[in-house]
């Protein structure tokens, strides 16, 4: 198992939020940014050939792993303000320091990029949603009413018909019951937790048009790489927010669904690598 060399909090407003370093802050950075029932550890098994070329920052949001997690309203807006207390605590040199995000994680690198830019010096977003899709927002609300009985198991087991393809569905199959559990084990006794993240997104895309202008100012280099058969943010989707960024690039891996680096880890990786690198 990898082993970080720092860990340790930032406290905002009485919110601790954790984070993990693994480097010596003498080169490049990658920043990981959950999904939404993520946790720090759910990175570790994919870090090995990334830190050979990089440094990595690991951090939960507020509701998640090590920090925080309470039933008050999250903000999209928030998590972006406690990943720049992280960095300026870290004393990263901005040039050094991209993004990596994920579905949910996606969201808030795209809000970091629009209010800390200087922050940062590229960023990959997968699997991203910043535009108002009607689809996406009843997806939420269903989620959220599932959650808000009590029935977990049903919210896991709903993940399944959007996160991944036929075929990698089919070839982890085995396993299925064995992840079901971990995610049951990880958020079973904070469920108010897990709706304040879905709640926090589903407020941040509804109102996502009115901060257009400021992505349009966003000069970092983006790259948006979306799944060929991706059921939750489909490639149209994406695109949008390939648009969204004007100095973007897209990129779609073919037969993947929403989860491209666990379907395909060294083709993700080795894309996120090379985009960092040249």
């Amino acid at each position: 198992m990898v082993q970080y060399d720092e860990a340790g909090e930032v406290l905002i407003n009485n919110v601790s939020i954790h984070y993990e370093y693994f480097g010596k802050k003498n080169g490049p950075v990658i920043v990981f940014f959950n999904g939404v029932a993520m946790e720090t550890a759910s990175w570790y098994q994919f870090l090995p050939p990334v830190l050979q070329k990089f440094d990595v920052l690991l951090w939960d949001f507020r509701g998640q792993g090590k920090s925080t997690s309470d039933n008050n309203p999250y903000s999209i807006e928030e998590f972006a303000d406690y990943l720049k207390a992280i960095l300026i605590k870290l004393k990263l040199d901005p040039k050094n320091v991209n993004l990596l995000g994920v579905s949910f994680g996606a969201i808030v690198a795209a809000e970091f990029l629009r209010k800390h830019s200087a922050c940062v010096n590229r960023a990959v977003l997968s699997g991203v949603i910043i535009s108002p899709e009607k689809i996406y927002q009843y997806q939420a609300e269903a989620g959220k009413k599932i959650l808000e009985m009590g029935l977990i198991d049903l919210w896991i087991d709903s993940l399944y018909t959007t996160l991944f393809s036929e075929n990698f569905l089919r070839s982890i199959e085995p396993f299925i019951p064995k992840l079901k559990e971990a995610l049951n084990q990880r958020y079973k006794n904070r469920i108010s937790s897990l709706m304040r993240l879905l709640e926090s997104e589903d407020k941040y895309v509804r109102n996502i048009e009115n901060l257009y202008p400021e992505f349009k100012k966003v000069e970092n280099q983006v790259l948006i790489i979306a799944g060929e058969h991706d059921r939750l943010t489909p490639p149209y989707v994406q695109k949008k927010a390939q648009k969204i960024f004007h100095n973007s690039q897209y990129s779609e891996c073919s037969e993947c669904g929403h989860i491209i680096y666990m379907e395909k880890p060294k083709e993700f990786f080795t894309q996120v690598a090379d985009f960092f690198t040249k």
